[in-house]
Order: C-alpha cells, then sequence, then structure tokens
C-alpha cells in the first residue's frame, strides 16, 4: 500500500500522479487557499480533488483551449509529474497538456522558415 494513498488531499500533488492521469474537466473556479491567496482550480469527472493552477499550467491550458474557462469543460488532459526549479533547488511538481498532445504547444513558426525572405532580420 502506498502511505499517500491514505491520506488523499483536497488538490493533486506531485506524489498523486506519480503515473501519469488522464481526467476530463467539469468546471474551473477559483480556490483560496491555505495562505489566503486565491487561484484557479480545475474540476474534473474522474475525481474528487481539484489540479490548482500557477502561472506555467494556467499559460499551457489557455494555450492548448483558449482563455475563456467556459470553453475547457469536457476536454481532456494529462496531469504528470515533473521537476520545476524553486528557491534554488529541483522539486517535484505536477504539469498538465491536453489528451494525446505534446507537453508544451507547439512553438509558431516564423515567417522566415516559411520562405518569406522580405524580412529585415
Amino acid at each position: 500500500m502506498n502511505i499517500n494513498d491514505a491520506f488523499p488531499g483536497k488538490y493533486f500533488k506531485a506524489a498523486d500522479v506519480a503515473e501519469p492521469k488522464t481526467l476530463t474537466i467539469t468546471g474551473v473556479g477559483m480556490e483560496q487557499l491555505q495562505d489566503g491567496t486565491q487561484k484557479p482550480a480545475v474540476y474534473f469527472q474522474e475525481s474528487q480533488q481539484a489540479f490548482v493552477l500557477n502561472k506555467t499550467n494556467a499559460n499551457f491550458m489557455s494555450q492548448a483551449f483558449g482563455p475563456q474557462t467556459e470553453a475547457w469543460t469536457g476536454k481532456q488532459v494529462v496531469l504528470y509529474k515533473d521537476q520545476a526549479a524553486f528557491q534554488g533547488r529541483m522539486v517535484d511538481c505536477v504539469r498538465v497538456k491536453a489528451a494525446g498532445g505534446s507537453a508544451a504547444p507547439a512553438p509558431a513558426v516564423a515567417p522566415a522558415a516559411q520562405g518569406n525572405d522580405d524580412l529585415p532580420f
């Protein structure tokens, strides 16, 4: 038994996604955290836990599904464990990607790469 399973939290943490989880979004709302701040949280059909968005994950969700959170309902995402720099050290974190997609949106192709030689750079 994984002892973390005995004490599930209200929000997803890296230990909860040791194996990637595919989830269906049912909505997004604001959650007041223990430190008094409010952040957007994503709710899912398959889990009681919510996914609190940091700026990085919020930006990805916005790029993948648009800035209006109402449009995210019904979309599938994969939550997975990753690492991020925090206070000078690497720590586990939760990241998100569109189900069936890459971890980050593909960068836009620059006009110069499309054969437009009229650009001054």
